[in-house]
């Protein structure tokens, strides 16, 4: 799963405890340092967390079965 626009990793987070393999993207450094804090006390080895952005999403991560954009799409600019 990857979480695009994740803040402090709320839903890879979740997903992760529950066992499915996560993937938290974020552009903030203070909502990543949170998010990874978060990932290091419930030593969840199955949730990664990568700096960048929603519309240049890094190829290197490969594929998901499931994207989640919660709160981000009203804050990106498309044409009408």
């Amino acid at each position: 799963m990857l979480d695009l626009a994740c803040l402090e990793g709320l839903f890879a987070i979740e997903f992760a405890r529950m066992g499915s393999p996560t993937t938290g993207l974020e552009i903030r450094d203070v909502h990543l340092a949170k998010a990874e804090f978060a990932r290091k006390i419930l030593n969840l080895s199955n949730c990664g967390l990568v700096q960048g952005e929603v519309q240049k999403i890094p190829a290197s991560l490969g594929q998901f079965n499931v994207i989640i954009c919660t709160g981000i799409l009203y804050h990106l600019d498309f044409p009408d």
